[in-house]
């Protein structure tokens, strides 16, 4: 599927079952949500509105990709099932982005940052490789388990 044009006038859920390539030209994606359904499949570097995977295949993130949690509602960072590069955090939510399980060297290979927004460890141990680092933003505030960036 080669989408050339996104233009939704309420929000809609797209359903790809097969490959998605973006074109070139310009989306708006304001509260649409595109669903990757099928089997196996390689989620395109391209800004999603939301995103969900509901099909039987595994998420697999690219070597050097990014996944940027940056939602006006609560989030959590899933390392229990899935693997990242490296990982933004841009939640501007009360709640912010809530981690649900330790972080290690093999569910987060790159890099972890956060950029703005509200993050909670919920206690959970963050231990990336030795040569990747947990970068927060110099305006950030660190209270019990949770770190905030305003």
């Amino acid at each position: 599927m080669i989408l050339e044009a996104i233009q939704p006038i309420v929000p809609v859920q797209i359903g790809i079952a097969s490959t998605f390539t973006p074109g070139t030209n310009s989306y708006t994606i304001a509260g649409s949500t595109i669903d990757f359904s099928g089997g196996d499949q390689t989620i395109a570097s391209f800004t999603y509105n939301n995103l969900t995977t509901s099909g039987s295949g595994t998420f697999t993130a690219g070597t050097s990709s990014t996944v940027n949690l940056n939602g006006t509602g609560a989030q959590t960072l899933n390392v229990s099932q899935f693997n990242y590069a490296n990982v933004t955090l841009n939640n501007t939510s009360a709640s912010g982005v809530a981690l649900g399980a330790a972080v290690t060297a093999t569910n987060i290979t790159g890099d972890l940052r956060l950029q703005s927004g509200i993050f909670n460890n919920g206690g959970f141990a963050i231990a990336l490789a030795t040569d990747k680092s947990f970068r927060v933003v110099e305006s950030a505030i660190r209270s019990d388990s949770y770190l905030v960036s305003r």
